[in-house]
């Protein structure tokens, strides 16, 4: 089964609502694992020593990093990064 992690900026309310409908998703926050806080980079690597995917909002920076690991020969289980305006418009509905 996949592995998720949400990023500290991501949105609280997506996390809870794929815990409501997908209780066995395996799914855990950087916050819970006690790295909030830190550098992306740090997240991505610890991300990667957890084979988990991360979840993003950050299109920008976050992706960045992850092409930069691939680049140097790391590894990455994956990204999903999802804009900010998508997740905001999910919310008005």
């Amino acid at each position: 089964m996949i592995r998720l992690a949400a990023d500290e900026d991501f949105n609280n309310d997506i996390v809870r609502a794929l815990r409501r409908t997908l209780p066995d998703l395996n799914i855990l926050s950087v916050r819970e694992a006690g790295h909030g806080g830190r550098a992306d980079p740090e997240v991505l690597a610890w991300a990667a020593e957890e084979d988990r995917v991360l979840l993003t909002h950050d299109v920008t920076t976050m992706t960045r990093h992850a092409l930069e690991r691939i680049a140097r020969g790391e590894p990455v289980p994956g990204v999903i990064a999802v804009h900010q305006r998508i997740a905001n418009r999910q919310r008005g509905r």
